[in-house]
Formats: C-alpha cells, structure tokens, sequence
C-alpha cells in the first residue's frame, strides 16, 4: 500500500495516510443465525433470541463468517426447536438484519497505531480490532531503538509511525 499527502510525499508500503476503507468490510444484510436458548428464556424467546445475539457481539461468528458488530429486528424462526441433549438448551434459528465486519486478505482498512515495539506495529482498527504489522512486512521502515519509540521511513525521515498516527494498511490474512 502506498498513499500521497496532497502536495507532499509518498508513505511508504505497508502504510499509507487514511482516505478510504475496502466498502466490503462492513456488510449489511439479513441472516439466519443458529441460537441456544436457555430453559429460562422459553416464556419470552424473543428477549431469549436478544440475549444469544448479544453475546455474540464483538465476537467472531463463523457462521457469518465475521464479527458481530450490531443486529436488529431479531425474529425467532417457525421451524421446530430441539433440545440439546446434556444441556437442556433449545437450539432455534432466527433471523435478523445484522451488521458484519469481514475484513478480507487484500482489503485497505484505516487504523490507529496503537503501540510499537522493535519487531512490531500495532494497529487499532474501527476503535475496536486489533491488528499487527510484523518488523518483516514493514521494512521501509527501521524500527525504534526501543519499545514506544517511532518508526521512521528509511526512505524520508520526516515520515514516522508513533502511536496515535493514522494509517492505511492492507490485510494480509485474518485469524479468527
């Protein structure tokens, strides 16, 4: 990733200023999602089905193949529940409107530098996720003589990631 500061030079990959997001990150859609109901839920299942969901959020779900990061309108669906054995929990499915992020190898997300370290830069993305630039993946940079200490471009000085700079990077792979 490279990026231009309007009349001025370029940042070297694998940063750049932040301007845009990949708009495949943040997904909107309705989805069906499997829930398990407490005994205890079974007199109102719709607070139930709301108590399933929250606990997902800011979680990764793999069956929606992302983080939960809002839903609405939750509706538990008609089809028969079952019992789960051992448990006494009542798997259901419901549906709702929900809200993902899906970051994808490849996609350009905007983040915060939340830490440096010698062989690392940590990134905060959305305010929420964390993410990590290893010393090998950001060699145009040389990295601090210790931890806290700023990254400085080795092509252009002037350019440095300390915590609190914003930044562009590209998702190399996800691990959830």
């Amino acid at each position: 990733v490279s990026g231009r500061r309007i009349g001025g030079p370029t940042l070297p990959p694998p940063f750049s200023l932040p301007t845009t997001m990949d708009p495949a990150t943040l997904v909107t859609a309705r989805a069906s999602l499997t829930v398990d109901l407490h005994p205890s839920s079974l007199a109102d299942p719709a607070a139930g089905v709301r108590a399933a969901l929250a606990a997902r959020l800011l979680a990764w779900c793999p069956d929606l193949g992302g983080v939960l990061l809002a839903y609405e309108e939750p509706r538990l669906d008609p089809a028969p529940a079952r019992v789960r054995a051992a448990t006494g929990f009542v798997r259901a499915t419901a549906t709702s409107r929900v809200t993902l992020f899906r970051p994808r190898p490849g996609a350009l997300l905007p983040a915060t530098v939340a830490a440096t370290g010698a062989d690392y830069v940590g990134l905060l993305v959305l305010g929420a996720f964390n993410a990590a630039v290893g010393a090998a993946r950001a060699r145009r940079f040389a990295p601090p003589a210790e931890a806290g200490g700023a990254w400085v471009a080795r092509d252009d000085p002037a350019h440095t990631l300390v915590e609190g700079a914003d930044v562009l990077f590209r998702v190399l792979r996800v691990r959830s």
